[in-house]
């Protein structure tokens, strides 16, 4: 933190040891701190869009491509050859399961479910209800039968279908938890695989758990039963910028945390690299986020040390974060001036000084900081060029047969503190107001996303003038170290169905938009024909719990039209069609039942059809209509009336 001369605040430096010791933390997690403590210490850029930012929105395609080190995720899944190649690759998945989102309000459905009160990770605790599943009765006949199937199950069934299929050489499944949701998670495996709860033949001892099958020798899976735990952290005095230990205020790193100890491990070389290694990174709560073979088998061919896989910003992801070029110093003022008229820049403007940018992670928290949080939103939507604005799905790879020797080299040259602060996350400065005995306490806490911390690296690398990092590149055959692989509108569910927000799950699980398939473990995009983007939306507080949602929209909403959705108050809509954009504002305080107050509407069948409107319900609960003709300036007068 900085004082009122602007200048770093000193902390005590402790090792990895010293940090263990006095906050009483495991090893991993002290090791972690360490990290993050020398980001905290090191010199930072502030990222301003237009100043010294450049979205990807903002370049042209040339520019882009070459900026970027893009790859066309299509082109990837096209060529045959790369599918073959994966087929010789030992994957290891890695799934997120740390957080446990409470945002997405669930309890009461969970508790409908399962009859569990406690939260796990969203993965755990989200269910697609009534799935129909084919099984047999007890004489092998045939039989239907409707199961309750969580996102962490379909993601299992998914690693079956592929190893069946011999897609991969072998899987390996380990998972990454914290304290309070590791018992859960743990529990989970313990679940009976599906396909012998709806085999009558079987007898019940003898179906077999998910642990079981995952263990079973010989069949391409494996699981690992050592839970990377991620712990809680001190914070630091925003005002002093001294150690803030309390154990009200510890917090978690971030999942930056996975990847800077992946990246210690990985740099002491150890893995048997005599046969293709590679591991993906995956939120747990993602039923379709998984590394397409493909990809795996283009990294092994043309020895790609890390991807991270990206897909273009649609309105449904108005707040995550952006990739971006930063500049450790402002821009030229005639790029600056062409970037706030939201201009793309071409690969001649920026080859002067393109040995400057680096491809940057900017996060809305950055965005606010420094009051730009709506160009922030709409980059690559209404503003900049449409469909050019790389979106993190927090979806990567780490190739090991590449990656591992020349981490092991370059710690042996730079030495290890300046490897902890290479392989450590951003750190975005948000201070906190808490409270310590009743007093009002200001603290920063240090935590990172792990694509920040790829990028990092990727910066490292990129940016080094040391003639010694410089030969072991050349050594290595490395130029950079991550390459984005992208996902357009049409391919994105096929690698990223995220569960952020109550209503992704409510879109996958309760709308006509996806199907669940429990043979390939699959979310199945059911958009109508040239349709590719998902809905938008911007919903009150009421619509973060899931079992509101099941109630007041119904168990089959349909979207498959719908751009964007907008709720401000309560009402109900069971199972109306939505198209283009939906705007509603009730401020009766009051629930009314829009098919009930607009059934003049028109109907599709049974079914009321809301189309291009705006509903305005004023105080005394009467119901106005009117035309929503351009949907973004709709959005625009909905979030500022």
């Amino acid at each position: 933190m900085n004082d009122k001369e602007g200048e770093m605040v000193a902390i005590e430096r402790l090792t990895p040891e010293d940090i263990k010791n006095r906050f009483s933390l495991v090893y991993s997690d002290a090791l972690y701190f360490f990290v993050l403590i020398a980001k905290y210490l090191c010199v930072r850029t502030e990222p301003v869009l237009g100043i010294n930012d450049i979205p990807s929105a903002l370049l042209n395609r040339e520019a882009r491509q070459e900026a970027f080190g893009v790859i066309d995720g299509k082109a990837l899944l096209d060529d045959p050859e790369n599918s073959s190649i994966a087929r010789e690759v030992h994957v290891r998945v890695l799934q997120l399961k740390g957080g446990l989102g409470t945002s997405f309000k669930r309890t009461a459905t969970l508790k409908r479910l399962v009859g569990r009160h406690t939260l796990a990770d969203k993965g755990t605790d989200s269910y697609f209800e009534n799935v129909t599943v084919e099984g047999f009765d007890a004489w092998g006949q045939p039989k239907q039968s409707n199961e309750h199937i969580s996102v962490a199950e379909l993601k299992l069934l998914h690693y079956i279908h592929l190893a069946h299929q011999k897609v991969f050489c072998e899987i390996e499944v380990q998972e990454l938890v914290n304290p309070e949701s590791l018992d859960a998670v743990s529990s989970f495996w313990d679940t009976v695989y599906l396909a012998h709860r709806v085999d009558d033949r079987i007898p019940n001892g003898e179906k077999r758990t998910y642990r079981q099958i995952f263990d079973e020798p010989g069949n391409g899976l494996c699981f690992n039963p050592n839970f990377i735990i991620q712990g809680v952290l001190p914070v630091i005095d925003a005002q002093t910028g001294a150690y803030l230990d309390n154990d009200t205020l510890r917090a978690p790193g971030g999942h930056g945390a996975f990847v800077a100890l992946t990246m210690d491990d990985n740099a002491r070389n150890q893995k048997d690299l005599n046969v293709a290694r590679i591991t993906v990174f995956t939120n747990g709560d993602g039923v379709n986020n998984m590394l397409p073979e493909a990809v795996a088998g283009w990294m092994v061919k043309k020895q790609v040390p890390i991807v991270m896989v990206t897909t273009t910003k649609q309105l449904l992801d108005l707040k995550g974060g952006l990739i971006t070029l930063l500049s450790e110093t402002e821009l030229p003022a005639s790029i600056q001036e062409k970037l706030n008229q939201f201009a793309a820049l071409s690969m001649d403007e920026i080859e002067g000084f393109q040995n400057t940018l680096y491809p940057y992670l900017l996060e809305m928290a950055q965005a606010k900081l420094a009051d730009q949080q709506d160009i922030f939103q709409h980059m690559g939507i209404a503003l900049g060029e449409k469909s050019a604005q790389f979106f993190n799905t927090n979806l990567h790879a780490q190739n090991h047969n590449i990656l591992d020797p020349f981490l092991a080299d370059l710690r042996s040259i730079i030495g290890n503190e300046k490897f902890y602060e290479m392989i450590g996350p951003d750190l975005i400065f948000n201070p906190k107001e808490k409270k310590v005995d009743g007093k009002p306490v200001s603290v920063i806490q240090l935590e990172g996303a792990s694509g920040s911390a790829l990028l990092s690296m990727n910066r490292f690398i990129l940016t080094t003038t040391d003639p010694k990092i410089i030969a072991l590149k050349e050594k290595h055959g490395i130029e950079r170290l991550v390459y984005f692989v992208n996902f357009d509108e049409q391919l994105r569910s096929e690698v990223f169905t995220p569960e952020k927000y109550t209503w992704d799950h409510y879109l996958y699980a309760f709308t006509d938009l996806f199907s669940v398939d429990p043979i390939k473990g699959r979310l199945i995009l059911t958009s109508s024909p040239g349709r590719s983007t998902l809905p938008g939306f911007d919903l009150d507080a009421p619509y973060e719990d899931l079992e509101y949602d099941i109630n007041a929209f119904g168990r089959k909403l349909g979207v498959k039209e719908l751009d964007f959705l907008a709720i401000k108050g309560e009402v109900r809509m069971a199972d109306v069609i939505l198209k283009g954009g939906v705007f509603i504002r009730n401020m009766s305080g009051k629930v009314i039942d829009l098919t009930t107050e607009l059934n003049g509407l028109s109907f599709e069948g049974w079914r009321l059809v809301l189309k291009n409107i705006f509903v305005d319900i004023d105080q005394d609960g009467n119901v106005t209509t009117t035309p929503a003709t351009d949907l973004l300036e709709a959005i625009g007068n909905f979030e500022n009336p």
